[in-house]
């Protein structure tokens, strides 16, 4: 979601304006130097806006979630909860996530030492030549990993710190590091980012106000007066701008009829949608609208269509042919492969609003039966759900939303055990009988992990063979080959199966996925070696052998969920192993992990990944898998997460 990757929204000829600068911009260019002695403050005029950042700032019609605490207490603890609220937040002991208690990091040849103190987080940044105080203004990121942001002494653009925090691993790494995409040699401080991609998704109203210089548009900035309503995602992002219904509710004791604020559950389903799709959704803006965002801010309110802002759904499925979609794909061919497999199905994570919309559920006749966001999730944590808040607030599932009941809403002929087990095939209690891990399987990638796509669909072999995504049958069983699946969709669905080369009859998918797909391939069958459920379904042994030849990927973000799976084996649950480390450490530490696993091997009989291939189909040599590592996708993969 963080990175300069994503162009989603904006046209590309403005990126390259507004960041004034074509080439990467350094710490020698952008930061001011100051002494070792002096710690930087924060500018801050008499009226108390800093000059030198983005801030808040209600504009007409809103009132701020602090007015909505009286009258929706409960509502307003549950968003307090929630990851949504400090999406961005400003830095304080208890917002942020990072160790600054002299920590030492660096990143692209650069070094930084994170302090703090009463007036704030702070980071020195060393590079060869010289080092510079900066006060950390922003944080991005407040439930997988936090980056940080600083002045950049280019109005009220920020940059950003070469290093992120990542939680779950709790510690410094790279930047390039969170995100799959090749290792870079150089650091881009990313000057303009935040104000021109950052704000749409992680604010509340984003307004990045432009002025340009002699009023040619997009052209060099003049000023800028970026300010948004609220960091993070607060209540009006999704009822809407809520100082007219203060003031009549405060007016009268009755409730304001009409109502100016928006229930999104009191929209339609596609218009319920549009709310949480306005950010977890891949859409282009016409020039003018774009114009007009970039000078007045966001005029796209809950209730409304994306087409009624200047909206263009980028769906590469259905829509692949409007006139926006075909000028997008031609001008930025590149961005294609960033965000779609092949067959145009959404491939990375924040977008599942372009999942759902190519989903049956959604495309449903009856309106009563329309899928929506709201079918499975919820904003607001029921006053009876038992669950911690932090559990909810994971994936803010209803509850039961889980299991199988979150299908059972609809298809609710599958309540009955023999039905359910006649149509999956699958014992009931087993992974193979839960709904979504066969029609929403993990084919999404982000975040450092695979996640569920939304559009849900019936697997089939040939999505595989065609467009590299893992079918749901070979994402859990991954002993098996993709002829193996496609034979049993066949006898069992009637999905037609392609003809298979020998290698897709006889190697189990997941090693070719690993072995010799593209870094996004590799990444989620990694992923998936260290699932339960395809842990429970292929055997918990063979993957720790197999994850070990990716333990060296070119792909700092391979190397890591590969590390995590291989952890899923108590016998290398600490495994002396660091994916930061340089390549000839590494490969000690491999070797050494290989030794350690044949000897276990030749103790407890623990199948090997070449004892899954049947050698004896005709055409496949002894030294298949060699030739699956030799033949790797080295293509160069960025996902625009």
């Amino acid at each position: 979601m963080f990175r300069k990757a994503f162009y989603l929204f904006t046209l590309g000829v403005l990126l390259a304006a507004c960041s004034r600068d074509a080439e990467p911009v350094g710490p020698a260019k952008q930061l001011v130097e100051r002494p070792v002695s002096e710690s930087p403050d924060a500018v801050v005029p008499a009226d108390g806006i800093p000059s030198d950042r983005p801030y808040e700032k209600l504009e007409p019609g809103f009132a701020g979630s602090d007015t909505c605490i009286e009258c929706h207490k409960h509502e307003y603890q549950t968003w307090h909860s929630s990851y949504h609220r400090t999406m961005t937040a400003e830095p304080t002991p208890e917002t942020v996530k990072g160790n600054f208690d002299r920590q030492q990091a660096a990143a692209y040849g650069i070094s930084c030492e994170m302090t703090h103190d009463a007036q704030g987080y702070y980071a020195r940044i060393f590079d060869a030549t010289k080092s510079q105080e900066v006060q950390i203004a922003l944080m991005t990121g407040s439930h997988h990993m936090q980056m940080y942001w600083f002045p950049s002494g280019e109005m009220r653009n920020l940059a950003i710190l070469p290093v992120v925090y990542l939680m779950e691993a709790k510690r410094w790494i790279p930047r390039d590091a969170v995100f799959l995409e090749p290792l870079r040699y150089d650091h881009d401080f990313q000057v303009s980012q935040w104000s021109t991609i950052c704000i749409r998704c992680h604010t509340t109203q984003p307004n990045p106000a432009f002025s340009w210089q002699s009023g040619q548009v997009f052209g060099p900035l003049a000023a800028m007066d970026t300010h948004v309503a609220e960091f993070g995602i607060a209540c009006e992002s999704c009822h809407g701008p809520a100082a007219e219904h203060v003031r009549l509710r405060l007016a009268s004791d009755e409730a304001p009829d009409p109502d100016p604020i928006v229930l999104p559950t009191d929209l339609a389903p596609d218009r319920m949608s549009v709310v949480c799709g306005k950010c977890h959704g891949l859409s282009l803006l016409n020039p003018k609208r774009e114009q007009q965002f970039y000078e007045h801010g966001r005029v796209l309110r809950p209730g409304m269509d994306l087409s009624d802002a200047g909206y263009t759904i980028w769906d590469q499925m259905n829509n692949r042919d409007h006139p926006e979609v075909v000028k997008r794909n031609a001008e930025r061919p590149e961005t294609v492969p960033m965000s779609f497999w092949g067959d145009g199905m959404i491939r990375v994570s924040g977008r599942e609003y372009n999942g759902l919309i190519n989903s049956p559920c959604f495309l449903h006749d009856n309106p009563e039966q329309q899928m929506s966001c709201m079918s499975c999730h919820t904003m607001h944590q029921g006053k009876k759900d038992p669950r911690p808040a932090k559990e909810w607030a994971n994936d803010q599932l209803k509850p039961g939303m889980y299991g199988n009941p979150a299908c059972l809403q609809c298809h609710d002929t599958y309540t009955d055990e023999a039905v359910l087990t006649a149509h999956t095939h699958h014992p009931a209690d087993s992974p193979g009988s839960t709904c979504y891990n066969c029609h929403m399987p993990y084919t999404t990638y982000g975040l450092l992990k695979a996640i569920r796509s939304h559009t849900i669909t019936s697997p089939s072999a040939q999505e595989t063979q065609a467009h590299g995504r893992p079918n749901a049958c070979s994402h859990c069983h991954l002993d098996r080959s993709l002829a193996w699946a496609g034979e049993h969709l066949q006898a069992w669905y009637g999905i037609e199966k392609p003809p298979f080369s020998p290698e897709e009859t006889a190697v189990p998918a997941s090693l070719v996925a690993l072995y010799a797909g593209d870094a996004g391939q590799r990444a989620l069958a990694a992923w998936a070696m260290g699932w339960a459920d395809a842990r429970e379904t292929s055997g918990a042994d063979w993957p720790t052998r197999a994850l070990m030849e990716v333990l060296n990927d070119p792909y700092h973000a391979v190397r890591y969920i590969a590390q995590r799976s291989l952890r899923r084996d108590p016998a290398f649950a600490d495994i002396d192993y660091d994916f930061l480390a340089e390549e000839p450490e590494r490969k000690l530490k491999v070797r050494a992990a290989k030794q350690h696993w044949t000897s276990r091997a030749a103790k407890s009989e623990l199948r090997s990944p070449a004892a899954l291939v049947d050698f004896s189909v005709p055409g496949l040599s002894s030294n298949v898998l060699f030739s699956l590592r030799a033949r790797r996708d080295d293509r160069e993969v960025i996902l625009a997460e």
